[in-house]
């Protein structure tokens, strides 16, 4: 029995090790990875010798820092690639409701490197409206979309991307992932308000964000607590639906 438990622990320890690369982080140090996962130096340099021998973790060619191996790459390449046109056009249904019940524009953002991309888009009918075209590149910093996109990164990954972030930054991005959504306030322009959503496949991954804006009287006159709750039901729906697939 005591060699179970210890087999289990060392297993969990390994998944410790594993989760640390979630984070986007291609690359860590023995010295990042112990303050990643708490774990000792040594124990740390032992895991991952023994998983380095197995071919699921390698040392970076001219570095000393770890990177995932071909072992993990192989198992990786055993799951479906996320079909990029059918994601979109499956969103697009969505999308049409969210249009359909409030008149306002959708957009479907992703994400690349330090900017968000409009790659999808409905147009609202009202004359007033906020005026965008699919492929238009947009700072990641500003906007409810952008937040969204920016708050499930890692903290490094986050700096890296917006070096100037303060702590109110990061206090807005922990809000977002606490919510669910993010909202902004003629952040990108003057008179313009946004609720933005995360869309999730399997594993949890972040696949984009789909956002609903219009001018601010507007969006605050149209009970915006029923707003945000029917938002977030459509984009629970989307990566519900995602994730199944």
């Amino acid at each position: 029995m005591k060699d179970q438990f210890s087999s289990i622990k060392i297993l969990d320890r390994v998944f410790d090790i594993f989760e640390c690369f979630l984070d986007d982080a291609s690359e860590l140090s023995i010295t990042q990875l112990t303050a990643k996962t708490g774990l000792p130096p040594s124990t740390i340099h032992r895991l991952c010798t023994a998983m380095e021998a197995r071919g699921y973790l390698a040392r970076k060619s001219g570095s000393k820092k770890i990177i995932l191996g071909p072992s993990m790459k192989k198992l990786a390449e055993l799951f479906p690639p996320v079909d990029r046109a059918y994601y979109i056009s499956f969103a697009m249904k969505y999308m049409h409701q969210l249009r359909d019940k409030f008149n306002e524009s959708i957009a479907l953002y992703e994400r690349s490197d330090d900017k968000r991309i409009c790659v999808a888009r409905l147009e609202s009918t009202h004359a007033l409206r906020q005026v965008m075209e699919v492929g238009q590149i947009l700072p990641l910093s500003k906007g409810a979309s952008g937040k969204v996109l920016l708050a499930y990164l890692s903290p490094e990954q986050v700096i890296h991307l917006v070096p100037d972030a303060t702590p109110e930054f990061f206090a807005t991005l922990s809000s977002v992932r606490e919510n669910g959504y993010a909202i902004s306030l003629g952040e990108r322009d003057e008179g313009l308000m946004a609720i933005a959503i995360p869309i999730f496949t399997s594993g949890g991954r972040l696949l984009g964000s789909i956002s609903v804006s219009g001018p601010v009287e507007r969006m605050k006159n149209n009970h915006m607590t029923e707003q945000i709750g029917y938002i977030c039901g459509i984009g629970a729906k989307l990566s519900n639906e995602l994730q199944s697939k």
